[in-house]
């Protein structure tokens, strides 16, 4: 598997397209996970979720990509904010996958709670409600 270099990402997107760009490798990232083929449909300024959700293991499900490089902890409200919106404008979504450019702390996606920082489980409890 070849590794996605971020720093390479960063010198080959000014700062006006990186955001664009890694919403579109999430796309394609998204759909490979939840296989679809043909791609997805998205509208323009799509609240919530970057593309209509799709049924993935029995869930609707959304995405989005965040292109925070560090620091997540302090966009720990955009990631609120994200969930409420697409609970607003897409009430079906029942689960929707943040995609980032960093591992967030550290910790897999596997780690129980007590791995995972405060920010990211107030994050995780409030998606559950």
């Amino acid at each position: 598997m070849v590794e996605v270099s971020f720093d390479v990402f960063d010198a080959k997107f000014d700062k006006g397209l990186r955001q664009e760009q890694f919403e579109r490798l999430c796309l394609h990232v998204f759909c490979r996970c939840c296989k679809v083929e043909a791609g997805i449909f998205q509208y323009d300024n799509q609240p919530g979720i970057e593309t209509i959700d799709v049924q993935y293991d029995g869930k609707w499900t959304g995405f989005q990509a965040k292109y925070f490089t560090k620091d997540l902890p302090d966009h720990k409200n955009d990631f609120l904010d994200s969930i409420a919106t697409t609970r607003r404008h897409n009430p079906r979504v029942e689960k929707v996958l943040f995609f980032l450019p960093v591992n967030p702390s550290g910790v897999s996606a596997a780690a129980d709670d007590k791995q995972k920082p405060a920010w990211m489980r107030e994050t995780e409890a409030f998606a559950a409600k």
